[in-house]
């Protein structure tokens, strides 16, 4: 049967027996009991926390064992907020303010012990960095203090926001940086800092004054159109005019896409295709030396409000905008002069004469001063001049079809960066019929078209989450001088947006941080390594670890600062970080260069079960059920319901039966006990790592066959009781080296080696969770004499992002084991 672990208690559900080891939680186990007084060790009287901290405290009870009493956390109004010894908020707000009271029962004997919770509001402050300059050619540069930098014990996840006076957003994170091209950025700003957890925010302001420089001349700029009316299928010109005049660069846009560099476009023939938003770019260069950057937009849309005219009118006509699937009469009027009927009107489609029949959804009608077409559904093809013809006139009407188009969007639309930093757009699809991120193309294009590449190539690496299933996300670790141009996002169906790349001259040297991302238990050691060279591949430069705040890392004795060669550093924290420490940024600059790390730090559920975003454990299949059972309502959160889980996997239905649970854990797989109620878990097992041990069954000494899944479960089996003797917990007996330095494209190759009774199932995870679902990850486990476990992980063609945390976990009905942590960093190669 199937054993589940819960926090330091084991349950053992058996066919017949339920047991329940006793452990000791706080206080001295060994103490005599006294029945009639219990005794509390409670540290503190009174608690002062911060809004948005966490708060953890335990009921301890000195002189009870664990299990023979029931304890509960009452707050100030009587209202049970735990059912158990632990009081836990992962963000505390003012209201929790009170008297909070532990109230623990043993044998109809009670007793309690009080404490006061105190809770101060917490302030944000907003810095000038040292690179703001307000003036034109300048840039606002500030930052929006984070919480986690006071030394506030915070779990919950912020979120950060500036919005300026019209409140629109322009930055989602704790840096204000805009370039200034002109005086409209001076203003009032707001920064929002946001809880996830409890969804309140917090604001300061921050007023904004751009100094204008005096230059040779006031500059003016404005886009002119000849003629000034567009007419369908007619010629058709957009002037970008600059006034002064003289040295001027331009750049034309349409839809954000580059198409000229001359001062004017010339459009021979105006159709549907050039219908748009067109921007002018003028570049200034200033008698200072700087350059003023000028724009204007000018929106060419035909007549896109839609028409009520149905009348042809003589040429020109009128353009209409219709949409696929409507209908639409068109009528040709016949004044009484021209003694014409109906029936004498001959109509014209694009300059082909228009027969019944030509067009199935395409009828006419005739009296006697008035001809009509009538168009049914209409589709593209509808699109076009219709012209009707009788004496010696000649009238016309142009349509142009909309079909229903999805949006595609690539942000940010311009990135300005310096070389050596990292780089990273996204690209998201809406209302594109089965299209999804792993459907996009990316590719590269310099600004003079002489470059394009295919993208991912060795340089540049997308990323195609689940949880964001039509959004596509571009990286490239280190930019470089020849990366200027325009990253091009392209759907199957051939629409396609792109955004900018601007890479200028840093101080030479590109900066790597290694891993980017770290996901540890808490306390537990982790490196993170950063160094500097030069384009050419030559050690150059001085990094420096820093946090958010710009402190240095020297001043935070858990972190230990070391020099491992020439311009490159290791910072190591010997003994890990607290909980609390969770989601921190570690900044690694040279110059004026700068990279980050983001450190997670995740405890681990038992298995089976997975955490709501409060911390909260619960049972996986109690995620996206349609019932809400998370605190924090998390567990019905569609991203999370995609979230994958190493150790579990979901039950599908098998053989058209549908599965009576949702999950089963990885090691009841194939043990000859069905778990999902339809024999899914017990299919397609192949050869598995238990196939030279009897696979699914274990054969008792007597040669009777039993379920492996009834090892060592305390109820006896096998008539002499084999399944039950030498029992042992899963332990991880060795593994391979755990600090690996990896070079691009190399083949990594991680060991580790299990034993125990029953046999464990060994699970790899990727900073705590799933290994990526890529096909350079292979892992390969076997037993060849069926009491260990072997099990590889194999990475071919390493890349940055593969760098980071790994684990191997033994997994077993009886318990679980961890590894030590296999530290896994990108090698930086001198030349």
């Amino acid at each position: 049967m199937k054993v589940w672990l819960i926090l330091s208690t084991i349950f053992c559900l058996s066919r017949s027996i339920y047991c329940q080891d006793e452990f000791t939680f706080g206080g001295a186990a060994d103490e005599e009991e006294d029945e009639a007084v219990i005794n509390f060790n409670m540290k503190n009287d009174s608690i002062v926390k911060s809004e948005m901290e966490y708060l953890y405290v335990l009921c301890n009870v000195t002189n009870l064992k664990p299990n023979t009493f029931t304890a509960r956390w009452l707050d100030k109004n009587g209202v049970v907020v735990s059912p158990n010894k632990i009081l836990y908020f992962k963000s505390l707000l003012k209201h929790r303010e009170g008297i909070y009271k532990c109230e623990v029962e043993k044998d109809s004997v009670k007793s309690n012990k009080t404490f006061q919770l105190n809770i101060t509001i917490p302030s944000i402050s907003i810095n000038v960095l040292p690179d703001e300059s307000l003036q034109i050619g300048g840039q606002i540069s500030r930052n929006c203090s984070d919480f986690k930098s006071m030394n506030l014990s915070i779990t919950d996840t912020l979120s950060h926001e500036w919005v300026d006076e019209k409140n629109k957003t322009v930055s989602n994170s704790n840096f204000l940086v805009i370039p200034i091209k002109d005086e409209s950025v001076s203003g009032t700003y707001e920064c929002r800092l946001k809880s996830f957890a409890t969804s309140k925010v917090y604001t300061a302001k921050t007023m904004v004054n751009v100094q204008r420089k005096v230059v040779s001349a006031n500059y003016k700029i404005q886009i002119s159109t000849t003629p000034g009316t567009i007419t369908f299928a007619k010629m058709f010109t957009l002037n970008c005019d600059v006034t002064p005049s003289n040295g001027i660069q331009y750049r034309w846009l349409k839809d954000n896409i580059e198409i000229s560099t001359n001062k004017t476009i010339y459009i021979p023939s105006f159709k549907k295709e050039n219908i748009g938003v067109y921007k002018c770019i003028a570049i200034v260069k200033l008698e200072n030396g700087n350059n003023l950057t000028l724009e204007a937009e000018s929106l060419q849309q035909l007549t896109l409000f839609r028409h009520s005219k149905v009348e042809l009118d003589e040429t020109p006509g009128y353009t209409i905008i219709v949409h696929s699937g409507e209908k639409k009469e068109l009528h040709c009027e016949i004044e009484v002069e021209a003694k014409k009927r109906g029936v004498e009107v001959e109509w014209y489609i694009n300059n082909t004469l228009f027969r019944r029949g030509d067009f199935r959804n395409i009828g006419r009608l005739d009296k006697e001063l008035v001809s009509m077409l009538v168009i049914r559904n209409i589709v593209a093809q509808n699109e076009g001049k219709y012209e009707c013809r009788y004496a010696d006139k000649r009238k016309e009407i142009n349509i142009v079809v909309l079909t229903e188009q999805g949006i595609i969007q690539t942000n940010p639309p311009l990135l300005r960066v310096k070389e050596g930093q990292s780089v990273e757009f996204h690209c998201r699809v809406d209302n594109f019929a089965n299209v999804k991120n792993v459907d996009l193309k990316w590719k590269f294009r310099s600004k003079d078209g002489s470059v394009t590449y295919d993208i991912p190539n060795d340089r540049w690496e997308t990323t195609n989450p689940d949880i964001t299933e039509e959004t596509s996300f571009l990286e490239l670790n280190s930019a470089v001088m020849a990366d200027n141009g325009y990253l091009i996002c392209t759907e199957p169906n051939g629409q396609s947006a792109q955004s900018e790349l601007i890479v200028t001259a840093g101080e030479g040297n590109v900066i790597t941080i290694t891993p980017k991302e770290i996901r540890v238990r808490p306390h537990q050691r982790f490196d993170i390594e950063c160094f500097t060279k030069t384009r050419e591949g030559r050690a150059s430069g001085q990094p420096k670890f820093f946090f958010s705040n710009n402190k240095a890392v020297g001043r935070d004795a858990r972190f230990v600062e070391t020099t491992v060669g020439q311009s490159h550093i290791r910072l190591s924290a010997p003994n890990g970080l607290p909980l609390s420490e969770d989601n921190m940024d570690v900044f690694c600059g040279s110059g004026d260069q700068r990279v980050s790390s983001k450190i997670y730090i995740k405890d681990t559920c038992p298995p089976g079960h997975r955490y709501c975003q409060n911390g909260q454990c619960l049972e996986n299949a109690k995620f996206c059920d349609g019932k809400v059972d998370c605190e924090d309502k998390s567990d019905e959160d569609p991203n999370l319901c995609k979230a994958c889980d190493p150790i579990s996997k979901k039950c599908e239905v098998h053989r058209g039966i549908i599965p009576t649970k949702n999950y089963y854990l990885v090691h009841w797989a194939c043990d000859g006990e069905e778990d999902c109620g339809n024999g899914y878990d017990e299919e397609n097992c192949g050869e598995g790592y238990l196939e030279n041990c009897g696979g699914k069954f274990f054969k008792c000494s007597d040669g009777k066959n039993i379920p492996r899944g009834y090892l060592c479960d305390q109820n006896a089996d096998c008539d002499n009781g084999d399944d039950e003797n030498l029992c042992t917990y899963p332990t991880i007996i060795k593994t391979s080296t755990k600090e690996i330095k990896a070079a691009r494209t190399q083949q990594v190759t991680m060991t580790c080696e299990a034993s125990g009774k029953p046999l464990p199932a060994i699970v790899w995870r990727f900073n705590w969770g799933c290994i990526q679902q890529l096909p350079r990850f292979s892992v390969r486990s076997y037993s060849s004499n069926c009491t260990t476990v072997s099990s590889t992980l194999t990475i071919n063609n390493f890349q940055p992002g593969d760098d980071g945390i790994y684990n191997c976990e033994a997994l077993s009905s009886r318990q679980r084991a961890f590894s030590d942590d296999f530290q896994v960093v990108l090698q930086n190669r001198n030349l």
